[in-house]
């Protein structure tokens, strides 16, 4: 998957989610402080084994990557938090290690003055296309 797809934030979601921009701004700063944290935790989780704490930060992190229209982040959550919670402990470390780098790029895409400018055009360009 290249680099553009794994960071897209699907706009037609998170406006459906949240309805209009500022409540969007104000959905996207939670998200970057909470995720970092919920990341951390997570990470945390992954090194102790920690089967019960993986399924739980990966969880909010699937939800709340989500509500900010990060599809594949949220795929990818979902898809670690099955594991952890279907104890298939094996599938844990190579979901994880692509969860993180899709976890950094949405969070450097976000963290972009004109985020919202460029999710809006490439939502345009996905519907030309």
């Amino acid at each position: 998957m290249n680099e553009e797809t794994r960071c897209a934030i699907d706009w037609e979601m998170v406006v459906g989610i949240c309805g209009d921009e500022e409540l969007i701004e104000q959905i996207v700063t939670v998200f970057l402080d909470d995720g970092r944290d919920t990341f951390g935790q997570l990470s945390e989780s992954i090194r102790e084994n920690n089967i019960t704490d993986i399924a739980s930060y990966t969880h909010k992190l699937k939800g709340a990557s989500a509500n900010v229209g990060a599809r594949y982040l949220s795929e990818i959550a979902r898809r670690l938090e099955e594991a952890a919670r279907g104890e298939m402990a094996e599938d844990i470390p190579s979901i994880f290690a692509e969860l993180e780098p899709a976890f950094h790029c949405v969070m450097s895409f976000l963290k972009q003055p004109d985020w919202i400018q460029q999710a809006k055009k490439s939502c345009r360009e996905i519907r030309q296309s």
